[in-house]
């Protein structure tokens, strides 16, 4: 009998404990704050994932929080870089689906890209969606393609940089293109920005390993964890109090995109592609016309300098301002 409460506690208790809820903190430590428990090694900083209990008759969710609408992309112009397919093509569907005025899909895939306008303007319209030649390792190539379309549409409003590779074999160009070239479009769209003193909003796709570290491909997380330090500079309330300019950071769970498609094939050796075939099937998959739906959302709704992770259909907003919340003391040395 003793022995059957013993065994029906160790059940209940985590339920009990970790009761309904959306706060993203309690979902995903190693992202947020990092849970020590007594049963655990402490020295161990592991992410973990809380088992949500059954919704009981009685007792309902919690609604997540309503935020207040700071911009409308309504009669506006925007720019989704690598536009082409993918999330950014989704977002950019999502956009003309809330009445903006056009979108430039900025690539280097001509062929996808041209398909990508025609598919789009067949939708919305003529002239909808403009595509041009962009290799974002270039920066005049990314200062001319603003410029034209500044002349031939007007003010851009918002700026969506949603391109990436997972390219373990060639890591160097890899990091060329995801962390430098994205560092270099969100310099130049944020000087683009503030020079007309109206502000803007910048979106920066990162992704998952962004949060959680990946044996299977190190330098992309090394990438995804880069554009995050770098959103959260640029959307210091500093910067934005200076320029106008909100700059947020989405960073979307496991997508049916081409990113991973066969990526255990290009990953640095044998042994981590084995290890990221084991870590996308441990993860929830979803549509990137999701993702489309959240870019659209943060533009509307996100504040400055804010981290969001879209998972499972599921938005969360990532809140760890504090860094000394997910630490624990070991030694205090006397200088």
């Amino acid at each position: 009998m003793l022995r059957s409460f013993h065994t029906l506690n160790k059940i209940l208790h985590p339920l009990l404990k970790h009761k309904c809820s959306r706060n993203f903190r309690q979902e995903y430590s190693d992202s947020g704050c990092c849970k020590s428990s007594k049963d655990e090694d402490s020295s161990k900083c592991i992410p973990y994932r809380v088992n949500k209990p059954q919704k009981e008759s009685n007792e309902r969710c919690p609604k997540p929080p309503k935020l207040p609408q700071i911009f409308d992309i309504a009669c506006k112009n925007a720019v989704v870089v690598g536009g082409e397919d993918g999330i950014g093509y989704a977002a950019a569907h999502e956009i003309l689906s809330n009445n903006a005025k056009m979108v430039g899909i900025f690539g280097k895939d001509v062929c996808k890209g041209v398909e990508a306008c025609h598919a789009l303007n067949c939708r919305f319209g003529q002239k909808k969606a403009v595509f041009f030649k962009v290799d974002v390792t270039c920066a005049c190539e990314i200062e001319c393609a603003l410029c034209k379309i500044t002349q031939d549409f007007g003010r851009i409003d918002a700026i969506v940089n949603a391109f990436g590779i997972c390219d373990g074999k060639n890591w160097e160009n890899e990091l060329n293109v995801n962390l430098i070239g994205m560092t270099r479009s969100t310099i130049m769209a944020h000087e683009y920005l503030a020079s007309s003193k109206k502000g803007g909003v910048i979106v920066n796709i990162a992704g998952i390993f962004g949060f959680l570290p990946s044996a299977g491909c190190p330098t992309t997380s090394a990438a995804q964890h880069g554009i995050i330090g770098l959103s959260k500079s640029f959307g210091k309330p500093t910067l934005f109090k200076h320029t106008k300019v909100r700059v947020l950071t989405l960073c979307p769970g496991i997508t049916t995109t081409k990113l991973f498609r066969k990526a255990d094939k290009r990953a640095l050796n044998d042994f981590m592609g084995k290890c990221l075939n084991e870590e996308l099937k441990s993860m929830k998959q979803q549509r990137p016309e999701v993702c489309g739906s959240s870019v659209v959302w943060l533009l509307h709704c996100g504040d400055t300098g804010s981290v969001w992770l879209i998972e499972g259909n599921e938005l969360y907003k990532i809140d760890c301002k504090d860094p000394y919340c997910c630490s624990e003391l070991y030694r205090q040395f006397v200088s």
